[in-house]
């Protein structure tokens, strides 16, 4: 097989890996974003005007926008997944022709990476790599705004001035 058309396949491939990063990356600017501006609503509220009993509000919109995260996180990672195991297929056949590369395979961009440990900043574990961040972050604030719909406003009525 031509082996230009093999790699040129495989640069397209690793296209669509590096823009879905892209993707995944503004989806997860704008959803801290929006945890921000919710969770300082709710100091607001609590804190500044001391009207415990309007935390249900940002609570209720904080679960629904955290659950959406987790929903569209989820989608990025298998987008991830997919478009890469694409990329090392295309990557298998280059280095299989025979005007191929050998090894391109084992070593090309798309790549997923194992475990490693150099130094304290210095380390990859794929369990926490940044493509599941997105739906990690989602699931853990719809528990803790579900801790601060039912916690929450009971405390803070208790702090009331009388």
């Amino acid at each position: 097989m031509n082996t230009d058309l093999l790699f040129e396949d495989y640069k397209v491939k690793l296209d669509y890996v590096r823009g879905q990063y892209d993707r995944l990356w503004q989806r997860f600017n704008f959803f801290l974003s929006v945890e921000l501006a919710l969770f300082g609503f709710l100091g607001y509220l609590t804190f500044d005007i001391k009207i415990p009993e309007a935390t249900f509000l940002p609570s209720v919109v904080g679960i629904v926008v955290s659950l959406l995260w987790y929903v569209i996180g989820a989608e990025d990672r298998r987008l991830v997944e997919v478009y890469r195991e694409r990329a090392d297929n295309a990557a298998a056949r280059v280095g299989k022709d025979p005007g191929g590369l050998p090894g391109f395979e084992r070593d090309h961009a798309g790549a997923e990476i194992p475990a490693s440990w150099r130094a304290v900043r210095s380390w990859y574990w794929p369990w926490l790599s940044m493509t599941r961040m997105p739906a990690t972050f989602g699931l853990l604030l719809v528990v803790v705004w579900l801790l601060i719909l039912i916690w929450w406003r009971p405390f803070v009525g208790t702090l009331a001035p009388v």
